[in-house]
């Protein structure tokens, strides 16, 4: 990973975003976090600060491209452009195929998958004009291991 530049983190405010939110701050990165949770996004805001005292938080849903797109522009004009961007925004619904109905099937494919791209697709060109740039997109272990309840969200990872 790059050691200077603007560190983007989707899904910061609860699970993996957050653990690697944490510790990105430990290494005091300039950390921009994004999450749909304002609430929960403060707190972890808040305790990054303590190490990493350029961090500032900004809801978003990554589902939304106007709305990541503005949130980039943001991020640019508040902390400078992204030299790594972390795909981390994710959901779950863990239930037997029947039960899950089709709109959340979609909702889990919009945040998990499209939040990434539109993330990827509002900084990439940012990377390529410095010629330099980290993208890292997380996905999940369970997608690996074939469950009953988990078929929708394997899809989606």
């Amino acid at each position: 990973m790059l050691d200077a530049g603007v560190v983007i983190l989707t899904g910061a405010a609860s699970g993996i975003g957050r653990a690697a939110a944490e510790a990105l701050a430990r290494k005091s990165r300039t950390l921009a976090l994004v999450d749909l949770n304002a609430a929960a996004l403060d707190q972890v805001v808040e305790s990054c600060r303590e190490h990493a005292p350029r961090t500032a938080g900004y809801p978003c849903d990554v589902t939304d491209a106007a709305a990541v797109n503005a949130t980039h522009q943001k991020i640019r004009a508040d902390l400078g452009v992204a030299a790594v961007m972390v795909n981390c925004a994710g959901i779950g619904r863990f239930a037997p195929f029947l039960e899950i109905e089709p709109e959340e099937w979609v909702r889990m494919f919009n945040v998990n998958v499209m939040g990434a791209v539109h993330f990827t697709r509002a900084g990439l060109a940012d990377m390529v004009s410095a010629g330099d740039g980290r993208i890292i997109n997380f996905g999940s272990r369970i997608a690996l291991d074939r469950h009953l309840t988990t078929t929708a969200y394997d899809a989606t990872q």
